[in-house]
């Protein structure tokens, strides 16, 4: 999960509403009234962004006539057609990144109940859109998907609309075709990767925000989610006793309709497999910043793909390329110094010409020394230090005819404190460490012996 609250915000309100203004009108408002809390932060900035959104009338699919240029902007289009409780609830889960605390915290509601919800708008989306970028994609090599596709015009995003449910009923009980769709980015994956840059202004409320005590919490995405409880009944052995016979009966007949229905589409009707894709990717080999990444074509023909990360505070080269049959080739990523301090995490992303991707997840453990400056006018010398956590030590050091050492302390002006002169030259330099344990230390600097 991206640790920034501020580009949590920003980035949440800008896959809303799509434009970087009220991007960060909301990120802002999300930022003053929830401090540093990131699934508090995710809270109101949901809470914000889908109030805006729901102020436009719904699109109606049918009715545009826009040319399609290309995936994004189809599946953006697409998406754009959803309600805004489910675009938001579906960003929210790539931003907490599996974490299902964050998500819950985010939605108003139990873990659990927010993770139900978002794969119920899942398959939906997926049932329902996602066959518009099969039909987009054109039949490959499926002579029935051809036939299918054959005599509808596909230029605009109503003509594919159009198409998509026979597109997907052909998908069905079409294996190559149901790979295809398993192996394509879908609509959701598309709408969530909005990482843009987070504008100054906003990064400056987050600062400020660090030390305020966070608001209340907004109301619930789904309120029926968060009044929702199931009533517990005891586990007598006449229960158990049903339960297992059930669970029996029910896998007797999953069993029954597979060995009836011999449909090339019949199995995955039956069971909900991962979605899988063309390329694979080796697990990472980190050093300190720098991770590298293998990713191995299986397949008997060359592959093209483009490479990005998850977060704007990871680098990846090279970004585009062309892997042999059977070859591999190894992605270099780089946790640049914009990077949070701890333990880190970033997604690598490996989209091939034909439309599938591939994610691996890399971790880092980043350390950030504090970062300091320290200037003297007379006797008194004047501290900056800049540390993402919490300071434990900040220490002002001197040497004369002797060594001395003085806690420096947080005054109405900042880090301050005084050295005590005796008529020699002094040098002076402060040192801080945080409560992660990074030292850093000034350069020594000289004071003649009449100038303090």
């Amino acid at each position: 999960m991206v640790s920034d609250p501020a580009e949590l915000a920003f980035g949440h309100a800008l896959a809303m509403l799509g434009d970087p203004d009220a991007a960060s009108e909301v990120a802002t408002v999300a930022l003053r009234r929830a401090g540093r809390a990131r699934g508090l932060v995710l809270a109101h900035a949901r809470h914000e962004a889908v109030s805006r959104a729901t102020e436009d009338p719904p699109v109606d699919l049918a009715s545009i006539q826009a040319m399609v240029m290309d995936l994004p902007a189809l599946a953006a289009t697409l998406a754009s057609t959803r309600p805004a409780e489910e675009r938001a609830a579906l960003d929210l889960r790539a931003r907490t990144s599996g974490d299902l605390a964050a998500l819950g915290e985010a939605f108003g509601t139990r873990p659990t109940a927010a993770s139900d919800r978002c794969n119920d708008i899942a398959e939906s989306w997926e049932a329902s859109l996602d066959p518009a970028l099969l039909a987009f994609s054109g039949p490959g090599d499926c002579e029935g998907l051809a036939e299918v596709l054959s005599g509808h015009d596909l230029d605009t995003v109503a003509d594919l609309v159009a198409v998509a449910p026979a597109a997907r009923a052909h998908a069905e009980d079409c294996t190559v075709c149901s790979d295809r769709l398993r192996a394509m980015a879908s609509v959701r994956g598309f709408f969530s990767d909005t990482n843009a840059e987070v504008p100054p202004p906003v990064r400056e409320v987050s600062r400020v925000s660090r030390t305020k005590r966070p608001s209340a919490k907004p109301p619930p995405l789904f309120p029926s989610d968060a009044l929702a409880r199931k009533r517990r009944q005891p586990l007598t052995p006449m229960r158990l006793t049903a339960g297992l016979v059930a669970v029996g009966v029910a896998t007797a007949g999953v069993a029954y309709a597979a060995s009836r229905d011999s449909a090339p589409g019949a199995l995955t009707r039956l069971t909900r497999l991962s979605k899988t894709d063309a390329l694979s990717i080796a697990a990472p080999a980190v050093t300190g910043e720098v991770a590298t990444v293998a990713v191995q074509n299986p397949t008997d023909k060359a592959i093209t793909y483009r490479a990005k990360t998850s977060v704007k505070w990871a680098s990846v080269s090279p970004l585009r390329g062309v892997i042999e049959p059977r070859g591999s080739t190894n992605l270099v990523l780089q946790a640049l110094g914009t990077a949070p301090e701890g333990n880190d995490r970033a997604t690598l992303v490996v989209t091939t010409g034909s439309g599938a991707s591939t994610e691996q997840e890399v971790m880092w453990t980043l350390e950030h020394p504090p970062d300091l400056d320290a200037n003297a006018t007379g006797c008194s010398v004047e501290v900056n230090v800049v540390e993402e956590g919490k300071l434990t030590s900040l220490v002002l050091h001197w040497r004369d005819t002797a060594d001395h050492e003085v806690d420096i302390t947080n005054g109405a002006e900042g880090y301050e404190a005084d050295l005590t002169p005796n008529g020699a030259p002094i040098t002076y330099w402060v040192t801080a460490v945080d409560e992660r344990g990074n030292h850093a230390r000034t350069a020594d600097q000289v004071i003649a012996a009449d100038a303090c």
